[in-house]
C-alpha cells in the first residue's frame, strides 16, 4: 500500500494499491484541496494503473511501475516527468523493490531482487538516466533516508551491530560508518532540517546530531514515524500483549520523553505517512492526530472510499 507525504511540495501521493484508493496514482494538497490524478491526464494516463515507487524533490518527476513477466517476474519501471509525460528512464530488467530520487532528481537509486542497489543518473545530452551498473555494498534502502542536508543516502548494515551504510549520490561511493548505537540498527530518518536522526535499534530509538553525537535514547522498539511539523516522534508497535490492533507511543522530539500512548482498533488503519502538523494519515484514507489521539469521523482523502473488511483485516 502506497501512501507518502511529499515534504517539499506538501502534497499526499496515493496509488491503487491502497485499498482505499480505487482511482489509481493521483496526488492532493491537504491545504488547497487540490487534486491530480493520472487517469485524469492524457499525457499520464497510461501510468495511472502503476505503483508509486518515489517523487522527485521538486515534483516534476515520479517514478512509476507495473509487474510485468519478461524473462522472469519483473517490474516495468518508468520515471515520468509530469509537466508533458515524457519517459526519461523506461526498464523491465529488474524485480523493482525501491526507487531513491537523489538531491535535484538527476540521480536515482533503484533497489532490486537478487542485486545490490543499482545508481542511475541524468544525462543531459541524451534526455535521459544512464545505469551506472550496481553499488558496492549491498543494503535496504527501505531502512534509510536521504540526508536533506547533503546528497547521500544512509541506511543500516544488516546484521553488523553499530554500523550505517553511507552512499554518495553524486559519485557512487559507498562506505560503511560506526556509530554509538548498541546492537543492530534497523532503520535511520532525519529529524527536521536533517541536523538530527533518529536510528532505531533492537533496544529502542536513539536521536544523534549529524555528528553521530548522542542526543537521547528512549528504550521502545517498533516503526518510527515523525510528524510533519517535526515536534513529535511516534514509535507505532503493530501488537502488544494487551491490544492485538497495536499501539503508538508518541515521544518529545527535543527530549524523547514519553507524551502519550495511543491504543489502536479493529478498523481504524495503521499509520501511513504524515498528513499537516502534528496529524498522520491512515491507510484507509482517515487522520490521527497524534498530539490530541484523535481519529477523523470521515475519510480526508478525496476520492478514497471506505475499504471492505477483507482488505483492513489482519491476519
Amino acid at each position: 500500500m502506497t501512501l507518502l507525504l511529499h515534504r517539499p511540495t506538501g502534497r499526499v501521493w496515493s496509488d491503487g494499491t491502497d485499498a482505499g484508493n480505487p482511482g489509481g496514482v493521483m496526488s492532493w494538497h491537504p491545504g488547497t484541496g487540490e487534486v491530480r490524478r493520472f487517469a485524469d491526464d492524457p499525457q499520464l494516463a497510461a501510468f495511472a494503473d502503476g505503483r508509486l515507487y518515489g517523487v522527485s524533490d521538486d515534483g516534476s518527476l515520479v517514478a512509476v511501475g507495473r509487474p510485468v513477466v519478461h524473462r522472469g517476474s519483473k517490474v516495468d519501471l518508468a520515471v515520468v516527468r509530469l509537466s508533458d509525460g515524457a519517459e526519461l528512464l523506461r526498464t523491465k530488467r529488474h524485480l523493482v523493490y525501491d526507487v531513491v530520487f537523489g538531491a535535484g532528481g538527476d540521480v536515482l537509486l533503484v533497489e532490486a531482487f537478487r542485486s545490490k542497489p543499482r545508481r542511475y543518473v541524468f544525462d543531459a545530452a541524451s534526455g535521459g538516466f544512464d545505469d551506472r551498473g550496481e553499488l558496492g555494498i549491498d543494503y535496504r534502502t527501505f531502512t534509510g533516508e536521504r540526508d536533506p542536508l547533503a546528497n547521500r543516502f544512509l541506511s543500516s548494515a544488516e546484521g553488523a551491530a553499530g554500523r550505517v551504510i553511507s552512499t554518495d549520490l553524486v559519485n557512487g561511493e559507498v562506505d560503511e560508518v560506526t556509530v554509538p548505537i548498541p546492537g543492530v540498527v534497523r532503520s535511520i530518518q532525519f529529524l527536521g532540517g536533517g541536523e538530527r536522526l533518529l536510528v532505531q535499534s533492537e533496544e529502542g530509538v536513539h536521536c544523534l546530531t549529524e555528528r553521530w553525537e548522542p542526543v537521547w535514547d528512549a528504550p521502545v522498539v517498533g516503526k518510527v514515524h515523525v510528524v510533519p511539523d517535526g515536534s513529535l516522534v511516534c514509535v507505532e508497535q503493530f501488537s502488544t500483549a494487551h491490544n492485538p490492533w497495536g499501539v503508538e507511543i508518541v515521544l518529545d522530539a527535543v527530549t524523547g520523553a514519553r507524551v502519550s500512548q495511543i491504543e489502536s482498533f479493529e478498523g481504524r488503519g495503521r499509520l501511513a505517512c504524515g498528513l499537516t502538523g502534528t496529524a498522520m494519515l491512515l491507510h484507509g484514507g482517515r487522520s490521527l492526530d497524534l498530539a490530541s489521539g484523535e481519529v477523523s469521523d470521515a475519510i480526508v482523502v478525496p476520492g478514497f472510499v471506505e475499504p471492505r473488511e477483507k482488505d483492513w483485516a489482519w491476519g
